[in-house]
C-alpha cells in the first residue's frame, strides 16, 4: 500500500514522503524510480525565422534592404537554452555615369544566446552528469512538507541544478560597412577591361556573462545526516558561487584592388587575366573581470574586483 506507486509511471514531480523516500535513522533513503532523461528533455524543440526583403530604384541608383530574425531554443524542459539572431543587410548600387558604378554595403548581425550555468565543472554538462545517476535518485520537487523547504523546492542532483541555475549570456554584436567603386576601363566585343577597389570597416563585439552564485536546494547528500534545506548552497566555492565578464572587441579594416581583363577573340576561348592587391589591418581588445558572490537570490549583483587586458 505504501509504495503502490513503485515501479508505475507517475506524470507529477512531487516528492511525497513515506511514498517516494523515507529518512531512517537519519539516512535518505530514495524509492522512486524516474525517467531521468524524460525529466531534462523534451522531445521537440521551438523554432522560428522570419524574413523582410524590400528592394527597388531606377535606372541609376538600385537599392536592397532585408532583416531577418531567428530564435531557437534548446531540448531541455526548464531552463532550457534560447538563441536570438537579428540580421539586417543594406545595399545600394549607384552608375556615376556610362563607365563608373559606386556600390554601398552595409551589414549588422545581433547574436544572443543564454543557457544556465553549468554547476559541473570542467566539460562535464547536464546531460553527461545525469549519467552517473542511479534512476531512483531524488529528481523531483518538495511538497513543501519536509526539511524546511518551501514547495518547489529542489533535491542535489543534475535536474535540480539545471532548474535553478542562473543564466549565462553572450552578446555577440558584428558590422561591415564597404564602400567600392567599379570602372569599365576598356568595353569592346572581344576585349574588356575592368577596375575595382573597396574599402571595408568591420567590428566584432562578444560580452558573455557567466553568473554562478548560491542556488537554493535540498542538501540530502551528508551521508548518516537528515536532510537539510540549504538556501545558499554552494555559498563560498570559489568554483560556482562566482560571476565572470568577458569582453572581446575586433577591429578589421580592409582594402582591396584588382584589374581584370577579359579576351573572347581566340577561336571560341575565353582568357582571363585578373591581378590584384590586398591590405588588412586588425586590432584585437580582451578584457576580463571576476567577482565572488554569496547571494541569496538568483539576482546577479557583481562587483568587480579586477580586470585585465591585452
Amino acid at each position: 500500500e505504501q509504495y503502490g506507486y513503485l515501479g508505475s509511471k507517475m506524470d507529477d514531480e512531487i516528492m511525497m514522503e513515506g511514498r517516494d523516500f523515507e529518512v531512517i535513522g537519519g539516512q535518505f533513503y530514495s524509492y522512486r524510480s524516474w525517467d531521468v532523461f524524460g525529466q531534462i528533455l523534451n522531445d521537440n524543440a521551438f523554432s522560428q525565422t522570419q524574413n523582410l526583403s524590400v528592394s527597388g530604384g531606377s535606372v541609376k541608383v538600385r537599392y536592397n534592404l532585408s532583416y531577418r530574425y531567428n530564435a531557437k531554443e534548446g531540448v531541455y524542459k526548464v531552463n532550457t537554452e534560447t538563441m536570438d539572431r537579428h540580421n539586417l543587410n543594406v545595399n545600394v548600387s549607384a552608375d556615376l555615369n556610362d563607365w563608373a558604378t559606386l556600390n554601398l554595403r552595409t551589414m549588422y548581425s545581433k547574436k544572443i544566446y543564454e543557457e544556465p550555468f553549468n554547476y559541473r565543472t570542467g566539460s562535464l554538462g547536464y546531460l553527461f552528469y545525469a549519467l552517473r545517476w542511479p534512476s531512483n535518485f531524488p529528481y523531483g520537487l518538495s511538497d513543501g512538507s519536509y526539511f524546511g523547504a518551501p514547495a518547489g523546492s529542489s533535491f542535489i542532483g543534475p535536474i535540480g541544478f539545471l532548474r535553478e541555475a542562473n543564466r549565462d549570456r553572450n552578446d555577440r554584436d558584428y558590422s561591415k560597412q564597404t564602400i567600392e567603386a567599379v570602372f569599365d576601363v576598356l568595353d569592346r566585343q572581344t576585349h574588356k577591361i575592368d577596375f575595382t577597389a573597396n574599402f571595408s570597416y568591420a567590428y566584432v563585439s562578444d560580452v558573455y556573462h557567466e553568473k554562478g552564485g548560491t542556488i537554493p536546494m535540498i542538501n540530502w547528500w551528508s551521508q548518516g545526516n537528515p536532510p537539510v534545506f540549504d538556501p545558499l548552497y554552494y555559498a563560498g566555492t570559489s568554483s560556482r558561487d562566482r560571476t565572470s565578464y568577458s569582453t572581446t572587441n575586433n577591429k578589421l579594416y580592409s582594402a582591396n584592388a584588382f584589374a581584370n581583363y577579359t579576351n573572347t577573340s581566340l577561336g571560341g576561348h575565353t582568357f582571363n587575366f585578373l591581378v590584384g592587391t590586398n591590405v588588412e589591418k586588425n586590432a584585437y581588445l580582451n578584457a576580463v573581470s571576476y567577482t565572488h558572490l554569496t547571494l541569496p537570490t538568483r539576482s546577479c549583483q557583481c562587483r568587480s574586483r579586477g580586470s585585465r587586458g591585452h
